[in-house]
């Protein structure tokens, strides 16, 4: 049978949750079991179409993680997600990211980008969006996040398997960060980026000297990033370096925490 549900208000979801969680998280913490819920994805406007979807915004993801307080109820933070909620993704990422990550709520972590905002986006490889990823990782880095990085889903490229071999691109592109943030560490953090606040409107696409810098430490060896990019498009030739291949074959997601 098929039919119109009904409207299903902030206030009723409200209480279903509330009542789901009064149930479960009493059970996972006995367990050790952290439960990790994955926002709304997409933000959409309330009452559309007659669901307000409640996890669909920051404020009401940080009341959420507040309802029947433990350290085994949070989130799996889909940094996409997030960004789909927010007016300026590129400045206010990071400040969402030490929310949660001080508080001990993020349990994995959904490593992708897009470009535009709340409405108004689309899904982009990690190099290609509005958001600085490098900044982003440096941002789970100094809140002890210990988990996993997952590319969650990504853009398909030309050729064959476009699919794997996109996945195999932004696993090769993640642990090259996590190599270049390693390599930047020093005894007052990181050295050779400026800080969130110093970054420019598109820090992603428009990277300091500085930045480009820093970035080029693992450029020798493994390629550009950007050079492969292009390349992915215009051959069927083009390979993903072995190291990368190694990483891409993990099984469910990434790689220890690097720090």
């Amino acid at each position: 049978m098929s039919g119109v549900a009904g409207i299903v208000s902030e206030e009723e979801n409200w209480e279903r949750i509330d009542h789901f969680l009064a149930a479960v998280v009493p059970v996972a913490t006995a367990a050790k079991v952290r439960l990790a819920c994955h926002p709304h994805d997409p933000y959409t406007p309330p009452g559309c179409p007659g669901v307000t979807r409640v996890l669909g915004m920051v404020e009401r993801l940080k009341r959420f993680v507040k309802m029947h307080e433990s350290p085994y109820h949070g989130l799996n933070f889909c940094q996409g997600t997030i960004a789909e909620m927010l007016d300026d993704p590129a400045r206010e990422i990071f400040e969402v990211i030490r929310w949660f990550g001080r508080r001990g709520k993020i349990f994995n972590v959904h490593f992708r980008n897009i470009k535009g905002r709340k409405l108004d986006f689309m899904e982009a490889f990690l190099d290609e969006g509005d958001m600085d990823m490098a900044h982003s990782l440096a941002a789970y880095r100094d809140v002890g996040y210990p988990y996993m990085l997952v590319p969650d889903h990504v853009p398909q490229i030309d050729g064959r398997d476009p699919s794997s071999v996109a996945f195999a691109y932004c696993y090769g592109y993640i642990q090259a960060l996590i190599d270049a943030l390693g390599a930047a560490r020093g005894p007052h953090g990181l050295l050779s980026l400026p800080t969130a606040p110093q970054l420019g409107r598109h820090p992603g696409r428009h990277r300091s000297p500085a930045q480009r810098a820093w970035l080029n430490r693992w450029h020798t060896g493994y390629g550009s990033p950007r050079r492969a990019a292009g390349e992915r498009r215009r051959s069927n030739a083009w390979k993903t370096p072995s190291r990368h291949r190694r990483c891409a074959r993990s099984i469910g997601g990434f790689c220890p925490s690097p720090w």
